[in-house]
């Protein structure tokens, strides 16, 4: 049977393409690597509450999840900000290493003057045509890190920073340049919308897990798993997509809505155009690991503690209180960049002891008596390569902006990386899907309707 369109990739942003289409009276079928929907969205059972091991957060401006949302009837929580907040410090710094809310405010202060410059510099980036600034070439070349040492004068407050914008990115921040992190905050509506918890991007969480959303829509379409799209060939005005399995299926359009990464290892026949193929390999995946500490109930509210930390001497990152309402106590402990990096080339158990260590100095003895520990490291999973998602690297965002999201004889592609609304989110998966079946058919249309041309008037 020949289709109108083949998907490839069931994640938010292959899904939501291929619902727009069936909607749109198109034959579709989607073709997924995995023996599950979801992509980047990850979400464990085996505990009385859902535990997303992949993205998991969403908030105020993601006007399109939350509608995908609202009409299947899926419900969030807020996140618990409730409590002080603290940041962790290795003792050669001085003291105990923890330092709590009041007195953060005088390092913070020092760290005003870039926050204000670095939030002109996102106001002066077109996040559709992010190339088109007149310091585009500038702030390319120049690399987060770069920038930091030049911005920021405290070494304690650079640090803090660092730390805090390579959890934003998931790399170290050597390896994204500053106009592509002002691209990246421009495309979610500023530093706040982008960073924050409470009227941010990490304000709330989805009751029922981040993959119950695309199951639901998987469900009402079209869907072969452990169906991996090796090679797209393409024969007079026909594609022909052949799967791990030996299957082939045919479709007159093809929707490519996988990680870069493995969007590479497709064998395109004829191969993509040079600034296609350019835009590909100048993508690079982040790091992350992300672990979860379960317990009985959240036993550092007890203490007054939010459950929030910044840790910029490692072993993590940060740590986030997630917990559900009413339920267990559940802290999530995200490590990416060289963190993720570190914990990942330790043993098991070592890598476990290290991280409740950390968790023993915030939160006390108690920290240590976890009832469930679960750790996933996307660096490691093969059908993502990395996380949260790919970034371009410093010097090549304008050839990737400008090519990656133009479609080529019938070949169209969504992810959230080619996303120009909240990159990196699962809303901008869900904005690039939109898009790629917006293109899809309006030339569908075009090619299927003879063009009328407007008489002139007698």
């Amino acid at each position: 049977m020949k289709h109108d369109v083949i998907v490839i990739g069931a994640g938010y942003a292959g899904l939501t393409a291929a619902r727009s289409l069936h909607s749109a009276g198109m034959r579709v079928i989607v073709l997924e690597s995995q023996n599950r929907v979801g992509g980047r969205a990850l979400t464990e059972r085996t505990e009385e509450n859902p535990i997303d091991l992949g993205g998991q957060w969403t908030g105020p401006g993601q006007l399109r999840i939350r509608a995908l949302a609202d009409h299947y009837g899926l419900t969030t929580y807020p996140s618990h900000t409730t409590g002080s907040e603290q940041i962790l410090e290795s003792t050669s710094h001085g003291g105990n290493g923890i330092i709590h809310r009041l007195n953060m405010l005088p390092h913070l202060m020092t760290l005003l003057p870039a926050v204000v410059r670095l939030h002109h510099l996102v106001k002066k980036t077109d996040p559709t045509q992010p190339w088109h600034s007149k310091i585009a070439d500038r702030w390319d070349t120049t690399t987060v890190e770069e920038w930091l040492e030049t911005a920021v004068t405290s070494r304690r407050a650079r640090r803090w920073a660092d730390a805090t914008l390579r959890e934003a990115v998931s790399t170290d921040l050597g390896n994204i340049s500053m106009l592509a992190l002002a691209n990246e905050i421009a495309s979610a509506g500023g530093l706040r919308s982008t960073m924050g918890f409470e009227g941010g991007a990490q304000q709330d969480l989805f009751v029922d897990g981040a993959d119950r959303l695309p199951t639901l829509m998987a469900a009402e379409l079209d869907v072969r798993l452990d169906s991996q799209a090796q090679a797209v060939s393409r024969s007079g005005g026909s594609y022909r997509v052949t799967t791990s399995t030996g299957v082939h299926h045919m479709a007159d359009r093809i929707v490519v809505a996988t990680p870069p990464p493995l969007t590479r290892e497709i064998d395109f026949e004829p191969a993509l155009p040079p600034a296609q193929l350019e835009a590909l390999n100048n993508l690079r995946m982040g790091s992350v690991l992300k672990i979860f500490a379960i317990y009985d109930r959240p036993v550092w509210r007890e203490d007054g503690k939010s459950g929030m930390a910044l840790l910029p001497d490692g072993p993590a990152t940060t740590v986030a209180d997630v917990s559900p309402p009413g339920g267990p106590g559940h802290i999530c402990i995200l490590a990416c960049g060289r963190d993720a990096d570190r914990l990942s080339a330790m043993d098991p158990d070592i890598r476990r002891r290290t991280v409740l260590d950390a968790l023993e100095r915030l939160f006390g003895q108690k920290a240590r008596t976890r009832r469930t520990w679960l750790e996933k490291n996307w660096t490691e999973d093969p059908w993502a390569r990395g996380g949260y998602s790919a970034l371009p690297t410093p010097g090549t965002l304008a050839s990737i902006a400008s090519a990656h999201t133009q479609h080529t004889d019938g070949i169209y592609w969504a992810g959230t990386e080619t996303a120009r609304q909240w990159q990196g989110f699962f809303e901008g998966a869900i904005e690039s899907g939109e898009r790629a079946a917006t293109e899809v058919i309006d030339d569908h249309v075009a090619t299927a309707t003879p063009a009328l041309r407007e008489e002139p008037l007698a």
